[in-house]
């Protein structure tokens, strides 16, 4: 045990892009990107499988269950007693198992893969209601019991309770879970590694747009600016729909839209193209084009004409439509209720709008799921449980 955890911080590993990419964003470049680099590394085509999950872990009086959807890699699994990879799915679809890293250390460890999808996304319904109501068993409490019941029913296959050790891995949202097991259930796993795991809350995430313009650079930074006031000057002069038609957006409200242009900006980077972003934006600069042309183009080409239609933006959808914007509706409802990391305007040089302020997001939680949402205290509650930026627990491994 000592070895393999020891070991586990010197691998050079990050969750896979690929499988946890936003479901709303796969119609363009980005996506193609992300998974040719995901395949360089490794790609396993494996079916999915089902896991028949507590619907309520809290409730004594309940035997509820739902299916649970998981993928499985045993190609270098090569002992019984040998480790076993539990990768924790996140804030979408889960479509396949994990190529990337994942597939590094299973292949120096000779290690089993066990892809789990998080509950209420994908195909991992319970009760297959994405009410408001039924939303009471999406909590991270329940998808960390998931992840604990899954571990132990899959290991009473394996043999005895110690006879395999569990190493639990995630990327951003689902690093932040692998770090909380280790806090909730220490003795379920023997190490974690939370890749870019975003481990506190955050009620006003400010430094998320200060990341995002020091990773693109001070040139292409005072672009973005530029752009997100040419937008403004837009909209304020009464060409909104106009501008909005762009990105067949027509429907958004103004802060809604504001919001999906910062996110077209922000995904480049984040996903490790700002030079694409860059070089179309600086370029259009220096040549004197419309950045608000040059701006919908570049968003349309990297991640399809649907991008900004479509329900993950809009505040009135997200609210009424209950059956088809599943991922986007969950993970509001995550962030309203315990998350938060609302991206908010910093108060000097942001990149995005003033209209994405603190307001804009609380009132958008109390239009789609009313009063029994409470940012505030959903953010004080889960730091305290889990610890924020000290999580209490041991052997969690942190990678960028």
């Amino acid at each position: 045990m000592r070895f393999l955890t020891a070991a586990l911080l010197g691998a050079l590993s990050a969750s896979s892009e690929a499988s946890t990419f936003p479901s709303h964003a796969k119609d363009g470049r980005l996506w193609q990107l992300v998974q040719a680099e995901d395949q360089l590394l490794f790609k396993t085509e494996t079916q999915q499988l089902w896991f028949s999950q507590n619907v309520d872990h809290f409730a004594s009086d309940s035997n509820a269950t739902f299916q649970q959807r998981y993928y499985q890699v045993d190609k270098y699994w090569t002992k019984s007693d040998g480790p076993v990879i539990l990768y924790i799915g996140g804030e979408g679809a889960l479509e396949q198992a994990p190529g990337g890293f994942v597939h590094v250390i299973a292949q120096k460890f000779s290690a089993k893969i066990l892809a789990l999808e998080h509950r209420f996304y994908g195909k991992s319904t319970p009760n297959g209601d994405l009410s408001t109501e039924n939303y009471r068993y999406l909590t991270v409490q329940q998808a960390l019991a998931d992840l604990k019941h899954f571990k132990e029913s899959y290991q009473s296959q394996l043999g005895s309770e110690d006879a395999n050790q569990w190493i639990a891995i995630g990327g951003s949202y689902p690093g932040a879970l692998s770090a909380w097991f280790r806090v909730a259930y220490p003795n379920t796993t023997v190490a974690s590694l939370s890749s870019s795991g975003v481990v506190q809350p955050v009620y006003k995430f400010h430094q998320f747009d200060e990341q995002v313009a020091l990773a693109a650079g001070p040139s292409c930074a005072e672009v973005l600016r530029l752009t997100t006031a040419a937008f403004e000057k837009e909209i304020t002069s009464g060409n909104g729909t106009t501008v909005k038609k762009l990105f067949g957006a027509q429907d958004l409200a103004d802060a809604d839209f504001f919001y999906m242009i910062a996110d077209a900006a922000a995904m480049a980077v984040q996903y490790g193209h700002k030079d694409i972003v860059c070089n179309s934006m600086v370029g259009a600069f220096e040549r004197n084009n419309s950045l608000v042309d040059s701006f919908a183009s570049f968003t349309i080409d990297m991640y399809g004409h649907s991008f900004g239609s479509e329900c993950f933006y809009d505040t009135k959808c997200l609210a009424l439509d209950h059956s088809r914007w599943g991922d986007g509706r969950s993970w509001r409802w995550q962030k309203c209720s315990q998350l938060a990391y609302f991206q908010v305007a910093p108060e000097e040089k942001s990149l995005r709008s003033t209209m994405v302020d603190l307001d804009y997001h609380l009132k958008q939680c109390e239009t789609v799921f009313g009063d029994v949402v409470h940012p505030a205290q959903g953010v004080e509650e889960t730091t305290k449980l889990y610890g924020g930026d000290h999580p209490n627990g041991h052997k969690i491994f942190f990678s960028n």
